[in-house]
C-alpha cells in the first residue's frame, strides 16, 4: 500500500520473497506503485549526473545548436526512463522546453531537471509543463501551464534538416488532455531516409498517407520528388500542412491534398496506379465519419494495398504504435509481401530517432516500430 506516501518519495522495495528490489519513487495509488530509480547493487546517480549524461549522448545534435545555421532546433533531450528519468520526457522547440509529466514520480524532479537544462543550453529557455498522465486527478482540468520565462502562445517555428515546421507548446489550448506538438519528433531519422532515397533516385512519385501536418510530403518535395499526394482527414492539419509548404518556399504545383480518409483513399484508386514510395504511418485508432477502425485490426490490409502501390524498386516505410506486437512489424510485411506475390528486394529495420532510445524489457517507453520495404526491381 503506497497510499502515505507522497508521489516522488524515495521508497526501497522488497520482492515477496524478502530481496532487495532497489530504490523506487513512489507513483500512487493507480495501476502503477512505483517506478524504478535504481537496481539493487547499482552504483547511485544524482539526478543531475543522470540528466548530464543524457546530453551527452545528444552532444551532436546540441553542438548543431551553437552554429549560424542551427539546422535542427528541435529534438528529444530526455527520455523518460531510458535515460535514467522515470515518467519525465523533455523535447527542444527552438528555444523552449516542453516537459512531459507523465508519472507523478517525476513530480519533485522537474524543477532540477529544467535548471540543469537551461544551464547547459546556448539559449536562455522557456519551458512549459505538459501534464500526460494516465490517470488524472478530479478536478485538474488544466494540462498546459508555463514553467520558466515567457513561453510562446501561439504556434511558431522549429528546424530540421533546414526545414521549417509549424508547431506548439500546448498553451493555445491549455486544457486539451494530450495536445501535440504538430510534428513528429521521433520520425526524424526516417524523414531523412526518405529525402535520401529520393535524392539518390532522381525523384518520383510519393504517396503520404494519414499525413498529419505533412512533414513527409515537405521533405520528400525538398529532396526532389517529381510529385507528392498528402491524405489526411483532418482540415486543421491539412491546413498546416500548407502552411509548411510556404513556410520552405516549396512549389505547390508538384503537391496535392486530399482530405480523405486514407482507408477509403485506397478503395478508390485504380488498380494501374503506382508511386515510387509511399508513407504508411497510421493512428493506433480513428474515426473516421461514422466508422471507426484500429490500425491493428486493418494494418495488414493497409500493408498489402500498399506494397501493390509500389512501382518497381519503389520504397515502403510503414510505422506502428502496437506495443503488444512490438517487434514483429518486418516479419508482417513479409507475410503480406509474400500473400500478395510483391517481391521484396530490401526490408529493414527504420525506427525512432537516437533520441528516443529503448530500454531493453520495457516496452513502454519504445516510440514506435518501423519498416522499410523496397520492391524488387
Amino acid at each position: 500500500d503506497v497510499g502515505g506516501y507522497r508521489p516522488g518519495a524515495l521508497a526501497r522495495a522488497r520482492s515477496t520473497r524478502g530481496a532487495d528490489a532497489g530504490l523506487f519513487r513512489i507513483e500512487g495509488a493507480g495501476r502503477i506503485a512505483a517506478r524504478s530509480w535504481r537496481f539493487a547493487g547499482s552504483d547511485s546517480t544524482a539526478l543531475g549526473e543522470r540528466v548530464e549524461r543524457a546530453l551527452a549522448k545528444r552532444s551532436a545534435l546540441l553542438e548543431g545548436l551553437r552554429g549560424e545555421e542551427r539546422a535542427t532546433t528541435a529534438f528529444r533531450l530526455l527520455h523518460g526512463e531510458a535515460d535514467g528519468v522515470p515518467g519525465l520526457a523533455v523535447d527542444l522547440l527552438e528555444d523552449e522546453l516542453r516537459l512531459l509529466l507523465l508519472g507523478r514520480a517525476a513530480e519533485p524532479l522537474v524543477e532540477e531537471v529544467v535548471a540543469t537544462l537551461a544551464a547547459r543550453l546556448p539559449m536562455d529557455p522557456a519551458a512549459v509543463l505538459v501534464t500526460h498522465l494516465a490517470e488524472r486527478p478530479k478536478g485538474e482540468l488544466r494540462c498546459v501551464r508555463p514553467l520558466r520565462g515567457r513561453p510562446r502562445v501561439e504556434p511558431f517555428c522549429v528546424r530540421e534538416a533546414g526545414y521549417a515546421f509549424e508547431v506548439e507548446n500546448g498553451l493555445r489550448e491549455p486544457m486539451v488532455s494530450r495536445p501535440g506538438i504538430g510534428l513528429f519528433l521521433d520520425q526524424r531519422a526516417n524523414r531523412a531516409r526518405i529525402a535520401r532515397r529520393i535524392r539518390e533516385r532522381g525523384g518520383g512519385r510519393w504517396l503520404n498517407l494519414f499525413c498529419h501536418t505533412g512533414a513527409f510530403s515537405v521533405v520528400a518535395l525538398g529532396a526532389g520528388a517529381d510529385r507528392v499526394v498528402s491524405v489526411d482527414l483532418s482540415r486543421p492539419y491539412l491546413e498546416t500542412l500548407e502552411r509548411n509548404l510556404e513556410h520552405n518556399r516549396l512549389d505547390g504545383a508538384r503537391h496535392e491534398c486530399v482530405r480523405m480518409d486514407a482507408v477509403r483513399f485506397l478503395e478508390r484508386l485504380g488498380a494501374s496506379e503506382r508511386f515510387d514510395g509511399v508513407v504508411l504511418d497510421p493512428p493506433t485508432a480513428a474515426a473516421a465519419g461514422r466508422r471507426f477502425w484500429s490500425a491493428r485490426k486493418l494494418q495488414s490490409t493497409l500493408i498489402a494495398r500498399c506494397l501493390a502501390l509500389l512501382s518497381p524498386r519503389g520504397a515502403l516505410l510503414v510505422c506502428r504504435n502496437d506495443r503488444s506486437a512490438r517487434g514483429e512489424l518486418r516479419a508482417l510485411v513479409a507475410r503480406e509481401a509474400a500473400r500478395s506475390r510483391v517481391e521484396l528486394a530490401e526490408l529493414e529495420e527504420a525506427g525512432p530517432a537516437p533520441d528516443f532510445p529503448r530500454l531493453a524489457g520495457f516496452r513502454e517507453g519504445d516510440a514506435f516500430e518501423g519498416a522499410l520495404a523496397i520492391r524488387r526491381g
